[in-house]
């Protein structure tokens, strides 16, 4: 016996509301905004709260990209969710199958096993970070499996054998469409650790005191999360009279990989 099924809903909507800088803070123009101080000159004041071009960081400026102008409420002064927009997720078939086999070899001798996988997909931001230029950068796959084996042999009518094998996994893969590693040349980031492994993600950048939504990025590795445990067991039964005898070992397996940040 087997089946095998296949569902799929309606695709997902967010809704972007983040709180975005201005355009003219990206050139250096806080007019309006509390006196911004020069650091290296004695945390005077920048003339008309204008930062210089040449004080620009060129990292900065690349990274200010990822943040999307405004196009809700002023343009000029910074308002909170002062960028909007409503975006759907691609929706993925998520197969799942069972199958299962009853077998008698003999009056003495029978088998069952059963299996059972689902795969479910799903394309996010890196973690809920509303930036459509995050959009869909994450594609999260699960996959379980679940599979029985039981083989039962009888050696006489009071007395008999039952083997058990069981089997489980999930693994949790997450695709990143940004490696950290390309990003920060991209970015032109230097002074970087030495053997830098190129692990999918974002760098992480927030701002305190202004209220700008941060950029907030989760590692991604495949496998990100794979869990598996094996277990065996074998019982003897012994029927006799009104009283019966069990006897019988079994082993465990527990396997654990897991990615993140540290």
């Amino acid at each position: 016996y087997y089946s095998q099924e296949w569902t799929q809903g309606g695709p997902p909507i967010i809704l972007l509301n983040p709180t975005v800088p201005p355009a003219q803070w990206r050139t250096g123009d806080f007019e309006g905004v509390a006196n911004i101080t020069d650091p290296f000159g004695g945390n005077a004041p920048f003339p008309g709260n204008q930062i210089p071009t040449s004080r620009l960081n060129p990292v900065a400026l690349k990274f200010q990209d990822f943040y999307p102008l405004p196009n809700s409420g002023g343009s000029t002064q910074l308002q909170s969710q002062n960028f909007r927009e409503t975006l759907t997720y691609p929706r993925f078939p998520d197969p799942s199958f069972v199958g299962r086999i009853d077998h008698r070899f003999s009056e003495k001798d029978s088998i069952f096993g059963r299996i059972f996988t689902y795969d479910t997909r799903a394309q996010t931001t890196t973690n809920g970070t509303a930036f459509p230029s995050l959009y869909k950068m994450l594609t999260t796959d699960r996959l379980a499996t679940t599979a029985a084996l039981s083989y039962t042999h009888t050696f006489r009518a009071n007395l008999l054998n039952e083997f058990r094998w069981g089997y489980g996994r999930q693994r949790l893969n997450d695709a990143n469409s940004v490696q950290g590693l390309q990003l920060a040349q991209q970015l032109g980031l230097t002074g970087l650790a030495p053997n830098v492994p190129n692990i999918g993600g974002i760098t992480n950048l927030s701002f305190a005191g202004i209220g700008v939504t941060p950029i907030v990025g989760l590692a991604a590795a495949v496998p990100f999360e794979d869990y598996s445990n094996m277990t065996i067991q074998d019982h003897v039964s012994w029927f006799i009279g009104r009283h019966s005898i069990k006897f019988g070992g079994q082993f465990s397996r527990l396997t654990t990989e897991l990615a993140g940040s540290y």
